[in-house]
């Protein structure tokens, strides 16, 4: 299956000072297992900043589905660790839903160049008037 895009966020806690948009090296770790390095993006939200990271490894979901705790850490500080237990059913729902919406679009056929929908077609005949209200 093709993801295009597969995203964790990563907040718990203080984050030391982070420039929004800037990109910003992660490390995740499920379990004890071997930890994945990630390009995590800074988002400003209003109320906080947070690391977004993004994947098309569908290894990363496997992995997140099975596993019981994520880790995340930035600068060599934890910045999250999170619960991951009854994960699996979850992600088996979004992975079906995902297959499911993929096979509507591969079915589905380019949609027509749009057109103005505000564009008149042009009258057959020209009306006049001296009352402008009356064409």
């Amino acid at each position: 299956m093709a993801f295009k895009a597969i995203g964790i966020v990563a907040h718990q806690g203080p984050i030391p000072p982070l420039e929004a948009g800037k990109e910003y090296p992660i490390k995740v770790q499920f379990d004890r297992s071997s930890i994945w390095d990630a390009t995590a993006t800074a988002r400003d939200i209003g109320t906080s900043m947070l690391l977004v990271a993004t994947t098309t490894d569908t290894n990363f979901v496997a992995e997140f589905a099975k596993k019981l705790t994520v880790r995340a850490e930035f600068n060599g500080r934890q910045i999250a660790k999170l619960r991951l237990d009854r994960s699996a059913k979850a992600i088996t729902a979004m992975l079906d839903c995902q297959r499911a919406v993929n096979e509507v679009t591969a079915k589905s056929a380019p949609s027509p160049s749009q057109s103005d929908p505000f564009e008149q077609t042009p009258m057959s005949e020209v009306k006049s008037s001296d009352d402008p209200f009356d064409l």
